[in-house]
């Protein structure tokens, strides 16, 4: 018949505290190891870039410049009121462009006159199909064989219609076979706005 061994009570519980130590032991290690294999997030924050705006300036449109004109006209005039100081004289007159055709009206005074020369000072119109130009001036002119030579200055003064704003000067030139009916060249340089833009 065996006997029945028995642990001591002091062995048995140095027993369960060698467990115990194990079992903490163990517990400390899967711990550091879960905390070892752990990954780690990088929260990763994405910076809006800035945007620089171009302002684009535009460019503003230049103004229409007035233009110089060379212009010559040719003028058949007939002197409808002629003798004393004044005269007056009415007739056709054909221009280079941009006035083309119309009729010319004029009035003068006489200055200084003798048997061979003299002058005339006075204002004069133009009349065109769509404005006119006014003005005045001054004419001398001599006398032989019987035919007037003219030679003097034009001033254009002012326009109205199409021609509004229109000046310039010129040279005037001409003849006469018998002091009634003259054939008259003007020699002008005219400045010439630019034309201003309708409403439809």
């Amino acid at each position: 018949m065996q006997r029945s061994t028995r642990w001591p009570t002091y062995a048995l519980a140095g027993a369960a505290g060698v467990l115990a130590a194990l079992g903490l032991a163990t517990g400390l290690t899967q711990a550091q190891t879960s905390t070892s294999t752990s990954t780690t997030q990088t929260a990763t924050v994405t910076v809006p870039t800035a945007t620089t705006k171009t302002t684009t300036t535009k460019k503003a449109t230049p103004k229409p410049k007035a233009t110089t004109r060379n212009v010559t006209c040719r003028e058949s005039l007939v002197a409808t009121k002629a003798g004393g100081d004044n005269s007056e004289n009415f007739g056709t007159v054909t221009c280079s462009t941009p006035f083309g055709k119309g009729v010319r009206h004029d009035t003068s005074a006489l200055a200084a006159p003798t048997k061979t020369d003299g002058a005339f000072s006075g204002g004069l119109k133009l009349f065109f199909n769509t404005g006119t130009l006014r003005g005045t001036y001054h004419l001398n002119f001599t006398i032989l064989n019987k035919v007037v030579t003219y030679d003097g200055t034009v001033k254009i003064s002012s326009g109205t219609g199409e021609f509004a704003g229109v000046t310039g000067t010129g040279t005037t030139s001409g003849t006469s076979d018998d002091g009634v009916h003259s054939t008259i060249t003007d020699k002008l340089t005219l400045k010439v706005p630019p034309k201003k833009k309708t409403t439809p």
